[in-house]
């Protein structure tokens, strides 16, 4: 792939992906973002620390939101739970 002529990256698709998560989260600078990161290997450092950062807080996202999940479900199931407990109580000691 290439813009204005210049690659805008050297080898694999990660690193593609690490770009065009800069460059749509800095639009304005497109073309600097590009320029950069064909330029200095601090920069292309720095966009694949960005890359797995979004990565990880991706699975950390929906890892908690399937336990907050998990979590609801448990409560809902420890207060029907409950609730039978208590018709239990409630036919012993009517009896």
């Amino acid at each position: 792939m290439q813009t204005d002529g210049k690659p805008l990256y050297s080898n694999g698709m990660d690193q593609l992906t690490e770009l065009l998560q800069v460059t749509n989260r800095f639009p304005a600078f497109h073309e600097k973002v590009v320029d950069l990161y064909n330029l200095s290997e601090e920069f292309q450092g720095l966009c694949n620390d960005y890359y797995l950062c979004i990565k990880s807080l991706e699975q950390w996202k929906a890892r908690i939101e399937n336990d907050e999940k998990c979590l609801v479900e448990y409560k809902d199931l420890k207060e029907s739970l409950e609730q039978e407990i208590c018709r239990f109580l409630e036919k012993s000691t009517t009896s």
